[in-house]
């Protein structure tokens, strides 16, 4: 196990890393910021990343309907929306809103993920204690606004949330205590119906640092977990955060305990969020505590993490308190959510 490399040992890791050359284009293709309507009636919480302010807002983003559409989640507003794309004109266009309700309990959803049949939304929700499934219409792509299954926690906070590509569920749960990784298998049912049952949980061995999000490599060999401060009402200091890579077992489901690579690096990275995996070959990530989006290359073949390729800020693209990522299914765009100016961006990823 590679356990906290450091700078000099990374740059010898990326050097030799064989890499599929691409740049995120720093400026903004467009960016749609979240209606003011959405909050009527709601009060704003303010809490702090490090020593800065921070507003929970919009959160997560996916993909979905071959990139046509995009769902995002709004943490404070109690909300799911779904958006048509138009890829002629980059523009996104409201298709449907599903709103807070006694059953569904958005208020404090936190990231959105799909499955990879495109049939199923799981959103997290924070404050409710709970993980959602919701159906898609695949003629439609409606949301059907009625949970198909509501996944309660006990005492945890689910957060970050993906699906591997074999169809199991994946989520980050956030607790003082007992925070985890939980993996789930979901079966449908001839009723149209679903269950879900937990296969197995990876415990978190870098406490007062909790899981924030999660990623599979395309063939769910790794998944890689970023790791970050819990956010309070006070401010924090200095923040660390620390990047850690797993062998994954897709037939039986099963993180495997042991890491092939930790990665820490607190002169560039402070307070991570969400994070992807590009290509098998980039990690990108976003940090809220320094506004930045981050690029570093990411070693397959080894389970390593490369030294730091590319990068978006509040200078030059406009991040303001980045949270959620998505990426496009054919590689062409990235989408940043952001806490500072409560939008979502989409920005250009280019071939090089």
């Amino acid at each position: 196990m590679k356990y906290k490399v450091y700078p000099l040992f990374v740059m010898l890791l990326g050097m030799h890393s064989a890499l599929v050359g691409f740049e995120i284009r720093k400026q903004p293709l467009c960016e749609v910021f979240t209606p003011e309507s959405f909050y009527e009636g709601r009060k704003k919480v303010y809490l702090y990343a490090e020593n800065s302010l921070r507003y929970s807002c919009c959160t997560g983003a996916v993909w979905v309907n071959e990139n046509r559409s995009l769902i995002t989640a709004n943490f404070q507003a109690g909300c799911i929306c779904l958006y048509n794309y138009n890829d002629l004109l980059h523009e996104f266009t409201l298709h449907q809103v599903i709103k807070h309700s006694s059953v569904s309990n958005l208020i404090g959803v936190d990231n959105v993920a799909v499955s990879p049949d495109g049939t199923l939304l799981v959103a997290t929700v924070n404050l409710g204690m709970q993980v959602n499934v919701y159906g898609i219409d695949q003629t439609s792509c409606f949301i059907n606004p009625v949970p198909l299954k509501i996944i309660k926690q006990k005492i945890v906070r689910p957060h970050g949330v993906r699906f591997s590509h074999n169809g199991y569920l994946a989520y980050t749960s956030i607790h003082k205590d007992d925070s985890k990784v939980v993996i789930e298998k979901i079966e449908k049912n001839a009723s149209g119906s679903i269950t879900t049952q937990v296969v197995s949980e990876l415990k978190n061995p870098y406490m007062p640092l909790v899981p924030k999000s999660l990623d599979f490599t395309s063939d769910d060999e790794y998944v890689v977990i970023i790791y970050t401060q819990r956010i309070n009402a006070e401010r924090t200091g200095a923040s660390r955060c620390l990047i850690a890579v797993h062998n994954f077992d897709k037939n039986a489901g099963v993180i495997v305990v042991n890491p092939v690579c930790v990665y820490e690096n607190t002169d560039e990275f402070g307070g991570g969020e969400d994070i992807k995996l590009y290509k098998d070959s980039y990690l990108i990530f976003s940090d809220q505590v320094r506004s930045r989006v981050l690029v570093y290359a990411f070693d397959k073949a080894a389970g390593s993490i490369g030294r730091q390729v590319d990068f978006l800020d509040e200078a030059t693209s406009r991040i303001s308190f980045p949270h959620g990522l998505a990426i496009s299914s054919d590689d062409k765009y990235l989408v940043v959510t952001n806490y500072g100016d409560d939008k979502f961006a989409l920005y250009s990823l280019v071939h090089t």
